[in-house]
């Protein structure tokens, strides 16, 4: 009997890539299991090759090779080719331009394609030109060619469907994400303050304020962002614009009451559990900030879903797309 053979791009395993290696350490503790009777030939970088344990329908593949690279759109075709996979899947979009091989992709964004320019990058002018002509080029030819399309949302769905209108709709499957297991408990935890990545951009935005009483906290393991959410009064999350609201769902799964700004994602995924405002407007922030009422959870928040019910969706998706190759 003949065995699918899947290739899975796991390079962004690992915590160093922040929310996409949350979500693809996530779903590939989860996937094979879901996949059992296919040859799972894992992609990994040389960090992780040794030490990460799969079942028995899985072959690690060593592919030590960037992201975002020139090197990626010369070497991973190549490899693609010498494994030979009947499909490819992938926890992001960058797909090789010269790969030929059926390819499921995951776009959990397009933030990248709604905002450019200088106030958007730190790099020097001509290389976030090129970068930009590159990112382009590679989105565009991976959501035409995917055979399916793994999104986060609806509304990501929607901006795919707006911005790349030659992309079929019934191609587009809507994933929503799961808190991680830490979230879900009810740890009794030392206090900590306030909790944001350190950039760049975040320097340019604090500049104008009193820096004593702004407290940045970076590189966060698990369990104090846990302590962080528990210890806060609320989190304020007032992003333009998201792929999904999974801080926000942690932040309600510990108690804690979120304040967030009224874009549709937010929308979707918290519906009438949180205060918002609206983002562009500063007395709308200040006044969801000075109302009592945003600091009291009216229900407990229940949130079932699990990074395994994730898994089991992206392996239906799977098994669908080899039954029609």
């Amino acid at each position: 009997m003949y065995l699918m053979n899947i290739a899975i791009d796991a390079r962004f395993y690992g915590s160093e890539h922040t929310g996409l290696g949350r979500y693809t350490t996530n779903v590939l503790k989860f996937l094979p299991q879901h996949l059992q009777g296919k040859s799972l030939k894992v992609l990994l970088r040389q960090q992780y090759f040794d030490t990460l344990k799969l079942p028995k329908n899985c072959e690690k593949v060593l592919c030590d090779i960037p992201h975002y690279s020139l090197t990626e759109q010369i070497k991973l075709p190549l490899l693609l080719r010498q494994l030979s996979p009947d499909l490819y899947y992938t926890f992001h979009f960058n797909v090789p331009l010269l790969s030929s091989v059926p390819t499921i992709i995951t776009v959990h964004d397009l933030i990248k394609s709604h905002f450019t320019g200088s106030d958007t990058t730190t790099r020097s002018p001509w290389l976030y030109q090129l970068k930009r002509a590159g990112y382009n080029q590679v989105i565009q030819r991976a959501l035409v060619r995917a055979r399916d399309i793994i999104v986060p949302s609806n509304t990501v769905k929607n901006d795919i469907l707006a911005a790349f209108p030659m992309v079929l709709p019934e191609l587009i499957h809507p994933i929503p994400e799961a808190p991680d297991e830490i979230f879900r408990q009810n740890l009794k935890l030392e206090n900590f303050v306030i909790v944001a990545k350190q950039t760049p951009f975040l320097s340019r935005v604090l500049a104008p304020f009193d820096q004593t009483r702004i407290h940045v906290l970076s590189d966060l393991t698990d369990q104090e962002l846990v302590a962080v959410y528990h210890q806060a009064r609320a989190l304020v999350t007032p992003s333009l614009m998201e792929g999904y609201g999974l801080v926000g769902l942690e932040a309600l799964m510990v108690g804690t009451p979120v304040i967030a700004s009224n874009i549709p994602v937010y929308r979707e995924v918290y519906g009438h559990k949180v205060t918002y405002f609206d983002p562009h407007s500063l007395s709308s922030l200040v006044g969801a900030l000075v109302n009592p009422q945003s600091y009291i959870l009216n229900q407990t928040f229940n949130f079932d879903r699990t990074w395994d019910n994730v898994a089991q969706s992206i392996a239906e998706v799977i098994d669908a797309c080899c039954t029609s190759l």
